[in-house]
This record gives C-alpha cells, sequence and structure tokens, in this order.
C-alpha cells in the first residue's frame, strides 16, 4: 500500500523566535534576529518548493518578496517584508530551505529588524494574494530538527522530525550513491527507539539509514540520533545505493508552467535581481514582545469589534449614504442633503476612532517592548 507525501512547510529562519503573533490586525507574523543565527540581516529560507513571482517596494513593507506553489486546487503564497536583500529573480525556481533573501528594517512599519512572514491561502491560480486568503502561518508552518525555536516561542510552534538530506523533489544535500537510503512518505511517527518514545510528525523525505532492526509486526529504521521509523503501510522505502530515483531529485522541474509569469507581464518593479537599501550600521531596537503579554493603553477595540467597525466604516454607511442619495432623487425623500451628510460624519468618527484603536495598540506594543529592554 503506498501512502500520499505530506510537505511539511519548513520555518524561513534556522532560529524561530516570535515576536507579534497572527490576529485580526496583523495577519502575519513576526521574527526576530538573534546574534547567534545571522544577527540583523538572517538568511531567509523558502518554506517550500515555489516559484517566485512578485519582488516590489512599498512606503510601509520595503522590500518584499513572494513565491507561490500549487498544491492540489489550492495555490499557496509566501510572503517576506521589511528585507534588506532579496537575491532570486522573478520566475527562478526554488527549493524547500533554499536561501532566497535576508531580513532587515526596510519599510516604515518595521520597528526594527525583523522578518514578516505572512501565508495566503488561494484559488488556483491566484498571482496576487489578499487579505481574505491570509492564514496563521503557525498553523501550516513547522521547525524541523536542525532549526532552533525560542523558549518563549516553543509552546507555539509546531515541529516535525529528522533532518532528510533530501526533500521530496529537492536537490540531495549529500547524496552519497554507495549507501542505501529509505524515503519516508504520508503521514508517519518518528520515535525515540524502535518501537520506543513517539517525538512527532516525521518529515518526508530521504534519509540514511545507519541501522534497523525488527520489533513487533514492523521493520524499523534508524534515520538519525534517537530518530526511528517504521514500515508501516508503504509509509518507508527503501532505495538501494546509487538508485536513479535519486538522481532523479536532483533537479526541480515538476512541468508545472502554470506559476512562470510571462516575460510581458513581469512589471519593472518585480523584475529585480538585488536590493540592498539597509544600512549595516544603524543600531534599532528589536521588536521582542509577544501580543499577549501586553496590556493596551488607553481606547482600543477588540479584534472583533475592530474589524466590525471597518466593515462599517468602509462598506455599510458609505453605501447607505449613496443608496438614500439615489433614492431620494428619484422620489423625492426629505433631507436629501442632511442625511447623506450626517451619515458620512459618522463615517469620518468610525474612522477616527479606528485609527486611535490601532495607534494605541501598536505604541502599547512599542512601549511594552522598551520596558522589557529596561
Amino acid at each position: 500500500m503506498s501512502a500520499k507525501k505530506i510537505i511539511y512547510f519548513r520555518m524561513p529562519l534556522v532560529n524561530t523566535g516570535i515576536t507579534t503573533y497572527y490576529s485580526t490586525k496583523h495577519r502575519a507574523i513576526d521574527m526576530g534576529w538573534n546574534k547567534n543565527y545571522g544577527g540583523k540581516t538572517a538568511p531567509v529560507y523558502s518554506i517550500s518548493r515555489a516559484v517566485v513571482s512578485r519582488i516590489y517596494k512599498t512606503t510601509t513593507g520595503g522590500n518584499i518578496l513572494e513565491l507561490r506553489h500549487n498544491e492540489g486546487e489550492t495555490t499557496w503564497i509566501q510572503q517576506f517584508k521589511h528585507l534588506s536583500k532579496v537575491g532570486v529573480k522573478v520566475n527562478q525556481k526554488v527549493n524547500m530551505g533554499e536561501h532566497i533573501a535576508n531580513m532587515g528594517s526596510t519599510g516604515t512599519a518595521a520597528t526594527g529588524p525583523h522578518l514578516h512572514y505572512a501565508l495566503y491561502k488561494c484559488p488556483l491560480g491566484t498571482m496576487v494574494p489578499q487579505t481574505k486568503w491570509a492564514v496563521n502561518p503557525l498553523e501550516y508552518t513547522y521547525a524541523y530538527d536542525d532549526q532552533v525555536v525560542q523558549a518563549k516561542s516553543a509552546s507555539k510552534v509546531k515541529r516535525v522530525y529528522g533532518v532528510p538530506y533530501c526533500f521530496a523533489g529537492n536537490v540531495p544535500f549529500e547524496n552519497d550513491s554507495t549507501v542505501d537510503s529509505v524515503e519516508v512518505l504520508g503521514d508517519m511517527n518518528c520515535r525515540d527507539a524502535a518501537k520506543g518514545k513517539v517525538l512527532g510528525e516525521c518529515v518526508n523525505g530521504f534519509f540514511k539509514f545507519t541501522d534497523k532492526a525488527k520489533k513487533g509486526d514492523y521493520t524499523w529504521y534508524k534515520i538519525g540520533d534517537n530518530r526511528w521509523v517504521a514500515n508501516v503501510n508503504g509509509k518507508v522505502e527503501v532505495i538501494p545505493a546509487g538508485s536513479a530515483k535519486l538522481a532523479a531529485q536532483s533537479v526541480y522541474d515538476d512541468g508545472d508552467n502554470s506559476l512562470i509569469i510571462p516575460d510581458d507581464q513581469i512589471g519593472i518593479d518585480y523584475d529585480v535581481e538585488e536590493i540592498d537599501n539597509a544600512d549595516p550600521n544603524e543600531e534599532i531596537e528589536d521588536f521582542e514582545v509577544d501580543n499577549g503579554e501586553v496590556e493596551i493603553v488607553g481606547f482600543h477595540f477588540s479584534d472583533h469589534a475592530y474589524e466590525v467597525a471597518k466593515y462599517i466604516a468602509m462598506i455599510v454607511l458609505p453605501a447607505v449614504a449613496t443608496l438614500y442619495s439615489t433614492l431620494s432623487s428619484i422620489w423625492n425623500f426629505p433631507f436629501q442633503d442632511e442625511i447623506p451628510a450626517t451619515v458620512m460624519a459618522i463615517d469620518l468618527f468610525m474612522g477616527a476612532l479606528l485609527k486611535i484603536s490601532s495607534d494605541n495598540y501598536y505604541k502599547s506594543l512599542e512601549k511594552a517592548s522598551m520596558a522589557k529592554k529596561g
């Protein structure tokens, strides 16, 4: 019985320390820098096999990079903001774990060097992500065995176990044609010994196995220090040394040209080979406070109330004013000018409240961050 490969999106930084979590106000996560793992310009890696779709700049987001890949009826888009450098080109195919950019602090929304990581689960064929398709990256992205998770973030970051020398469909990191391998695919547990304690889900990919054992009804394979998997229902396949199957993994070319953008559709702003506007000597405070730990000072809406108020201010009230003006011109309603003007005055008032709420929210986060740093 064969099993379907499961792609576990890989964290984009070697070191995961979440400084801002996903919310209705911030549909992404922010990941902080660490002096032991690349510092303020730490390398950023692709979370999956993908094609570079957009490279551009905005005033608030700074240097932005987007990559796309298709999975069934879904187009996934990974987006990174505030980058100091982008090292890939539009339409370039990249592998999971490939170095694509560097963290930075570009854009006015950056309070310091960090990585803004957003993930969008879009309808198949989507080119440009929309807010309504944003999902919490922590629900879909995993820390691997060779990645570090800071203690304050550990309870909210999912992990997978094992470090394959070749991810399914990726370039082998150190393919040795004289050593037998196993391919792990499907929903598979990794244990600390043959028939031992379950650690969690195992990464799908190719591993050299250094030992094997027969325990119970299954053959177990050792794929790393205290890392064992069993061949259950065809979820582990032995790959003989020198197999052509491994050679076939050396190039990422899935034949899917739907992700490639025609040359005449690539805007000048999106065809940037390298961006490097960050000042490496500029000392900017990092943002190191989890939202859940911060008391918001001053007037502010709850997350749900903020979304409702924004919907009313942006859609409902302008629609009411327009509709009343249109109908009153047909049926000669009373107060043809006064009611639309009053409705729009209320709309302006709600817009002001939304701005105050947002300003207080971010000022409180920044104040708490500074207080924490002493």
